[in-house]
């Protein structure tokens, strides 16, 4: 991660730079609400739970501890043994108050037989870093209104481990709206006005620092193209008026209108806005706070599909504190959900949060008529695997995908059948929404699984083998993903598939097994047991796997399954 005093002044080329790193927990001690909390992270997490329930203040907690890494590397010369350092409130710009005493829970500064460090705040971040674990704590000590100290936790050597050293954060407050006009600002001040959510007066500036580095990026051209795939309109070009000061970006309607960035919807600049926040803040723990507080639930999921793989392209790790049923949905699927109800814990089951909604909510009504069709797979893995094959093929699909209704069929009781599920949801979509509704079932081929009934209106595909997960349980894929540990993750191979599998990649073996359950999790299970980690990569992960196969590597079938996505989805009739 790049160190924030090197983003201060825009390098972002320290020589720590390339270090990869993932933060997996966060513990939390005498912060604001918080008396002792402790939150495992992941590549991407999802913070939901209701209004004050302290969403916000762990996002704030990780951006101190950052500070006080920070803070105590740079200011070690001027301490005594290296011991605590001075933090001012206004060093804050992430986390803003007028009185340092509001970041304590229950502050007594002076209380008869009370240990010196009892009101202290302590944070303590685990993470991995080039496959190193490390943790690290600091300690936060009340002075005066003004300011407090910070140090290391006590016993920890060394101090500050290298792993923690050049961790770079970055806090974007909900969108605040969008200023008539914006001064150029420096980078300093742009960084203040975001801790105070004051995003309205930083949009435009923040859209050209993006484009001045264009030439070398390219980051620019990737926001307009997303902005016009996902609203239909051309974004200009960030300038500067010299004359009046300030920052100019204007975009074109499909029609040729020139309009003032001021006059787009709002959900349009919330996503401008989180994409120039993600490609200004490489090799970052992003930290977004309802990044979704001017979407509607059409756009939610795509956006958290675009947060994933752009964080994912910058090699940052993200944090979202959300309420919103799209990106909820979406991420309990494929990521860490943190419920801060009662102290905050790890969502296993989506059901828990849906125990109130009807079983065909309104909003699939209202998702069916504007889209025309609905895909259902058996969970939002199959679909991130599919985006990923299709990616990876260059396939005309993957606009569709990307955007898609997508509907999971997941068995809510032992005996319930997962087509007779989707049956019962597309018909009742196309009687009650949309008769011209047409959709497109995929789904495993468990043994003795029924015969499906294919209509034009309504495709119905199985895998002719087991699960999609068994066409990239590929070895020479397996042994990609582990880079340098190729030569363990060949031995574990060896060792799970039998000799005449590995011999003949047409072995019935191939076909029925069941991949996901029965070898890749066993078989990452021991692997990173071998290597003494913690599982980096589990069943809703798998699509990452995706990523390592070549074009000749994918199976023939998949560029069908593709092929009957793309047919279906041009097809479709949406409400106009």
């Amino acid at each position: 991660m790049y160190c924030q005093m090197c983003c201060a002044s825009g390098n972002t080329s320290c020589g720590d730079a390339r270090m990869s790193t993932t933060l997996h927990k966060l513990i939390i001690k005498n912060f604001k609400q918080f008396d002792e909390i402790e939150i495992e992270l992941g590549n991407i997490v999802v913070f939901v739970g209701p209004n004050n329930s302290g969403k916000t203040t762990a996002l704030q907690a990780l951006s101190l501890w950052q500070i006080g890494v920070e803070t105590w590397q740079y200011k070690q010369e001027e301490t005594k043994n290296g011991e605590r350092v001075a933090i001012n409130r206004l060093d804050l710009t992430a986390i803003p108050n007028k009185d340092a005493r509001m970041l304590w829970r229950n502050l007594v500064t002076h209380q008869r037989g009370a240990k010196k460090n009892a009101f202290d705040i302590t944070i303590i971040v685990e993470g991995i870093t080039n496959g190193e674990r490390w943790r690290c704590g600091m300690i936060f000590r009340f002075d005066n209104n003004e300011s407090f100290y910070c140090q290391p936790l006590k016993g920890q050597t060394p101090p500050i481990p290298d792993g923690a050293k050049h961790i770079r954060v970055a806090l974007l407050p909900p969108m605040s709206g969008l200023m008539l006009e914006e001064p150029l600002l420096q980078r300093g001040r742009i960084n203040v006005l975001i801790g105070e959510g004051q995003t309205a007066q930083v949009m435009r500036n923040l859209c050209y620092l993006v484009y001045e580095k264009n030439d070398q990026t390219g980051h620019w051209d990737m926001i307009t193209q997303i902005v016009k795939d996902q609203f239909g309109v051309s974004l200009g070009v960030p300038s500067y008026n010299a004359g009046r000061g300030i920052v100019e970006l204007t975009y074109q309607t499909p029609t040729g209108v020139t309009l003032d960035l001021l006059t787009a919807g709002s959900g349009m600049r919330q996503l401008i806005l989180l994409l120039v926040y993600i490609y200004l803040h490489p090799n970052t723990i992003l930290l977004l706070d309802e990044p979704d507080a001017h979407l509607e639930f059409l756009r939610q999921q795509a956006v958290y599909q675009l947060i994933s793989t752009s964080a994912q392209a910058q090699q940052s790790q993200v944090i979202i504190a959300s309420h919103a049923e799209g990106i909820l949905e979406t991420a309990a699927q494929r990521d860490i959900v943190i419920a801060f109800i009662g102290k905050p814990h790890r969502m296993n089951q989506l059901d828990h949060l849906k125990r109130a909604l009807r079983e065909f909510p309104y909003v699939d009504y209202y998702l069916a008529e504007q889209n025309g069709w609905v895909l259902y797979l058996e969970g939002a893995t199959d679909l991130a695997i599919l985006q990923a094959f299709a990616k990876k093929l260059h396939h005309n699909v993957l606009p569709f995908l990307d955007r898609v209704f997508m509907k999971e069929i997941l068995v809510k009781y032992l005996d319930s059948d997962r087509t007779s599920l989707a049956n019962k949801h597309f018909y009742a979509l196309k009687d009650e929404a949309l008769p011209e509704l047409i959709g497109i079932l995929i789904v495993d081929n468990p043994p003795n699984s029924k015969k499906l009934e294919d209509k034009p209106h309504f495709r119905q595909l199985k895998w002719s083998r087991r699960e999609i997960e068994n066409y990239i349980a590929i070895p020479e894929v397996l042994v990609a993903y582990a880079g340098e540990n190729g030569h363990l993750m060949q031995n574990l191979i060896q060792d799970r598939i039998p000799p005449v599998a590995l011999r003949d990649r047409e072995d019935r073996w191939w076909h029925i097994t069941k991949m996901s359950d029965d070898f890749l999790d066993p078989l990452f299970e021991t692997y990173y047991q071998e290597l003494g980690l913690p599982n980096l990569i589990r069943k809703t992960n798998y699509h990452i796997l995706a990523n390592y196969l070549t074009p000749d590597q994918i199976h023939p079938e998949i560029i069908e399954k593709l092929d009957a996505i793309y047919d279906v989805a041009q097809r479709a009739k949406p409400r106009q």
